[in-house]
């Protein structure tokens, strides 16, 4: 990145690292243009949410990490990542949304479906 070193107080990026060829380049970037005490936040989707991979992975050919994936590669740059897990749609139709909602608690509350979730978070404190 064409950016001086220990630039920014923060970064967030947003669905970027299944698109690049090398994520470990674009987190070593990231970890050289963030200052200490500045916060990093790297959202992905997760390959098996069962709406994203359909949608997403089968048609679309999008290469999402899984969880176990997005944790070793951002876990490798910064040992200090904390992780989250969010479940979040939106569909216009209030119908659907109501039954989202439903899906998503269910989801969130259930062990086995909470690796499901649809979005993995690293936050750093570098």
């Amino acid at each position: 990145m064409p950016f001086k070193n220990k630039m920014f107080d923060g970064v967030l990026l947003k669905d970027v690292l299944h698109h690049v060829g090398k994520p470990e380049k674009v987190l070593k970037e990231i970890d050289r243009v963030a200052v200490g005490g500045s916060i990093i936040i790297l959202i992905e989707a997760n390959r098996y949410n069962p709406l994203f991979y359909i949608h997403m992975t089968k048609i679309l050919k999008h290469e999402h990490l899984t969880r176990k994936q997005f944790k070793k590669l951002i876990g490798e740059r910064f040992a200090n990542a904390a992780f989250y897990h969010f479940e979040s749609h939106y569909y216009p139709n209030e119908l659907v949304q109501g039954f989202l909602k439903l899906f998503q608690f269910f989801m969130e509350k259930t062990p086995f479906l909470n690796n499901l979730l649809s979005y993995n978070v690293a936050v750093i404190n570098k």
